[in-house]
This record gives C-alpha cells, structure tokens and sequence, in this order.
C-alpha cells in the first residue's frame, strides 16, 4: 500500500510540475511555406510573412529598382543580382 501511494504522489507532481503556464497561445497558423522560416513577432509566435533570404557576407548587396516576385537570380559566386527568377 506505501508503494502505491508513493507512486501516486509521484505521477501527481509530475503532472504538476511537468505543465507550464508559460506557453504563449500563438493561435492559427499561416499556411505559406518559407524557405528560410517566418518571421517572429514579438511573443515568438511565427507571422504570415517570410525572413528574407540570407546575404553572403561576401556578397554586396545590389541596388534594385524593382520588387521580384518570385526573388532575384544569384549570379556564379551565390550573390544576388537584380535580375528577377521567372517561374517556369
């Protein structure tokens, strides 16, 4: 009997102690894909807007004139150019 009360006491404090209030309820999520994940906002919870693409630290970023929809062409060292991808 000690035994059983033992181990009920046990699984009560993990239950106790295992839950955190804590946890941000982030809601419905976004169903967009991100190649480089969402963008955070300020709880952690993930927005419906994607992180840019991360810059080469060796690359210089180009100035464009333009928006590309779906991104712009990297040219042979992987650094972006101004010249937009067109989906095929």
């Amino acid at each position: 009997m000690n035994s059983f009360l033992v181990i009920l006491v046990f699984i009560s404090l993990s239950f106790v102690y295992g839950t955190s209030t804590d946890e941000v309820d982030c809601g419905p999520v976004c169903m967009v894909y991100c190649h480089y994940g969402n963008v955070m906002d300020e709880r952690g919870c993930p927005l419906c807007k994607c992180n840019p693409a991360p810059v080469k630290e060796h690359c210089e970023k180009p100035v464009c004139n333009k928006d590309c929809l779906h991104g712009y062409v990297d040219d042979g060292d992987g650094c972006p150019t101004c010249e937009c991808i067109t989906p095929q």
